[in-house]
């Protein structure tokens, strides 16, 4: 029955429906792919960058770890254990209020402004000095950076055809692996400002590339466009383009972008045999790659020993 219901809204959504685009209105074909091209060049690198800045501030606990933080704040396995838990919980909380506020605020504000805070946030977090401490910036760390990844997936899945997101999210996505392939070298490199300052190597690891971080927010907020209809580094001509053939691509979806937000819709998504197998998905997946991120340098330590 509830099944039924939500096949009634989305066919109530497409009742009475007039295409709001003119048939004749054609593109030149040359002039999308450069539009597209210089699209990609704006968006890509830095939601690239983004990503894996993401994964380098929140896996950094691992490396710290092998680095002395443990022994510093004095913390058993298990206290090490919620410091890396906690994170999950707000960052888990974070990701639909994020959206909503993507919808009313635009990307241009919303993404540089996370970024900004979780760079905030990994850089104070070097200057702890207990366990209570450490978790309060765990905490906030995962608020701030839940958002991320759902906003550029929404931005992203707004700024391109549906035929060619995938290979977009997939490129924003693989900056984690990156991150991970080069966040140990990062983490060696750093160490060796132990004492320095009067600071631990491992709170340098946080420091400076959580000051890298907030630089990199700061800068989105000149760079990062509120969709690419209105982003001033592409032409009129080429602005014109990505909102025409976004429009012809799903005109549905141009008729529908004030509708309100529904609790009742949320609940048919997670009702969906699509959404739960990609959580399925993406669970075993997080699962591998935060186990390996986490423990990794301290299983590669233990085995050197």
């Amino acid at each position: 029955m509830e099944r039924e219901m939500c096949q009634e809204s989305a066919e109530k959504s497409t009742e009475c429906f007039e295409s709001p685009l003119d048939q004749q209105d054609s593109i030149d074909p040359r002039a999308e792919r450069e539009a597209v091209r210089r699209s990609d060049w704006i968006i890509l690198p830095i939601t690239f960058i983004y990503s894996f800045l993401s994964h380098l501030d929140r896996s950094n606990l691992g490396n710290a770890r092998v680095a002395g933080l443990q022994e510093s704040l004095k913390m058993t396995d298990y206290q090490f254990s919620i410091a890396l838990t906690v994170t999950f919980v707000p960052y888990i909380a974070a990701e639909l209020p994020i959206n909503l506020l993507l919808k009313k605020l635009g990307a241009n504000t919303i993404i540089p402004l996370l970024v900004t805070l979780w760079g905030l946030v990994t850089t104070f977090q070097g200057f702890v000095s207990t366990y209570q401490g450490l978790l309060a910036t765990r905490f906030f760390l995962g608020a701030v950076e839940g958002g991320l990844y759902p906003a550029t997936v929404l931005f992203i899945s707004n700024s391109y055809k549906r035929n060619e997101v995938q290979f977009r999210i997939s490129l924003f996505s693989s900056a984690s692996a990156l991150s991970g392939a080069l966040s140990g070298v990062f983490a060696y490199w750093l160490i060796q400002l132990d004492g320095v300052c009067g600071i631990p190597g491992w709170g340098w690891i946080f420091i400076v590339e959580g000051i890298f971080t907030t630089l990199c927010g700061v800068a989105g907020f000149f760079i990062f466009p509120r969709s690419l209809s209105t982003c001033g580094f592409l032409t009129p001509d080429q602005r014109r383009i990505m909102t025409v053939r976004l429009e012809q691509d799903r005109p549905l979806e141009v008729q529908m972008t004030e509708e309100k937000f529904s609790w009742y819709q949320v609940a048919c998504a997670f009702k969906s045999p699509h959404v739960l197998l990609a959580a399925a998905s993406l669970f075993m997946i997080g699962s591998n790659l935060y186990g390996l991120a986490y423990f990794e340098p301290s299983i590669v330590k233990t085995v050197s020993l």
